[in-house]
């Protein structure tokens, strides 16, 4: 993939970089406002362990989450790891929650580096009361059709989500 470097594109990463340190501020008690990407939940991938293989497919939560909640999940992206995740089919139940968008971070030392990846934020708002899925499936785990096709990439990652 190419990166164009252009003042909207460095003034978007600023702008994700600042609302991911408003929103670990607001996580920390610091006051600050709140961040468009509202509370990130950080996907943690399981650790290796040798001799068993990593889950093409996981179940993650529930989040638990208030109507009128704004929140995102942040999911590492790599091109050169082939991991490349959106959200799966129709997505979730609109009633529950709603997509509000993407944005992505890298940090200067990714930037710097080759092959480096970065974060790719999915960000919701609870709609109301009740409880859906979200399913974030890795594209070049999902279509064989694809030249970056493995079976033992990850297929998907499902977030269960509880609106009260």
């Amino acid at each position: 993939m190419t990166r164009v470097k252009t003042k909207t594109s460095r003034a978007l990463a600023r702008t994700v970089g600042l609302a991911v340190l408003v929103s670990l501020a607001a996580g920390c008690g610091g006051g600050a406002e709140e961040s468009p990407l509202g509370t990130v939940h950080q996907d943690r991938p399981p650790v290796y362990e040798p001799g068993r293989p990593k889950p093409v497919d996981r179940v993650e939560g529930p989040l638990e989450v208030r109507r009128g909640e704004r929140f995102s999940i942040a999911m590492r992206q790599n091109a050169s790891t082939r991991t490349e995740w959106n959200v799966s089919g129709s997505g979730p139940d609109r009633a529950v929650v709603r997509p509000k968008g993407t944005s992505s971070h890298q940090t200067a030392e990714e930037r710097e580096a080759v092959g480096a990846g970065y974060t790719k934020y999915f960000t919701f708002e609870a709609a109301g009361p009740g409880t859906t899925t979200i399913v974030l499936a890795n594209r070049c785990g999902t279509d064989p059709s694809l030249g970056c096709y493995a079976a033992g990439l990850p297929h998907t990652v499902t977030y269960r989500v509880s609106v009260r």
